[in-house]
């Protein structure tokens, strides 16, 4: 006979309930004493389907939590990275736009020194133009001045020239004076002790005129010439000036 306490194996039922109620799904249904293909052995054979059921589902749970939890491991060690990186690469960034902004400033400063640099070569270029100007002027006053000097030079070999030939003509002439009132003092004429030097220097005005008529004219060195010529000095010992 399969009839067995129907109490017993109400509370057989019940103590299982009780187990999985409180998440222990370690036991399976057992009831003796049972009708084959009845109903408490349907009821057996599909609570430990279920029982086999929940445990695959607990079991493939933890897996996947393990897993999730391995993953989440990574996934923070990645994320923490992540950080680390980013870390560095903000501290990259500021020292990359400090280095940037050190360049800007020494592009800065460059272009104020090349500004600096083509103003220096533009007052040393009109520098160099000015004093070429004035050396063409001071070259020019040279030649002006060494023109005034030959002039002069020339003109001073004249006076000497004149000078010599009028001592020549002077004493020539003191001599022939004197030959000739040697000779008049050998005769006797009338007036002759009436003959006074004031006589004589009229006769010599007459004489200096006419003589002076044949000497050629003092050549002068224009004035508004000599003012327009700027001084310059030497300290050469052989300076034409010595000549003078």
């Amino acid at each position: 006979m399969f009839f067995g306490n129907s109490r017993a194996k109400d509370e057989e039922i019940t103590k299982l309930k009780e187990e999985y109620t409180h998440q222990n799904y370690t036991k399976k249904l057992e009831l003796n004493n049972i009708e084959p293909n009845g109903v408490f052995d349907r009821l057996v054979v599909d609570v430990n389907l279920l029982q086999e059921e929940i445990t695959n589902l607990l079991v493939e749970n933890k897996l996947n939590g393990l897993t999730l939890d391995k993953s989440s491991d990574i996934l923070l060690e990645n994320v923490n990275l992540l950080n680390k990186n980013s870390n560095e690469a903000a501290t990259a960034l500021e020292e990359t736009a400090a280095t940037i902004e050190e360049i800007s400033s020494n592009i800065s400063n460059n272009t104020e020194n090349v500004v600096k640099m083509s103003t220096f070569a533009t007052a040393v270029t009109t520098s160099a133009n000015n004093g070429e100007k004035l050396a063409k002027e001071q070259q020019q006053g040279i030649e002006q001045i060494n023109d005034a000097i030959n002039s002069i030079d020339q003109q001073t070999q004249q006076n000497a020239s004149i000078a010599s030939q009028t001592n020549e003509v002077a004493t020539q002439t003191d001599t022939i004076a004197k030959l000739i009132v040697q000779n008049a003092n050998l005769k006797e004429f009338v007036g002759k002790e009436s003959v006074t030097v004031k006589d004589i220097e009229s006769n010599n005005d007459v004489v200096t005129q006419t003589n002076h008529t044949n000497i050629p004219k003092k050549s002068n060195v224009s004035q508004s010439s000599i003012q327009s010529i700027k001084p310059i000095t030497s300290n050469s010992a052989n300076d034409e000036w010595a000549s003078f």
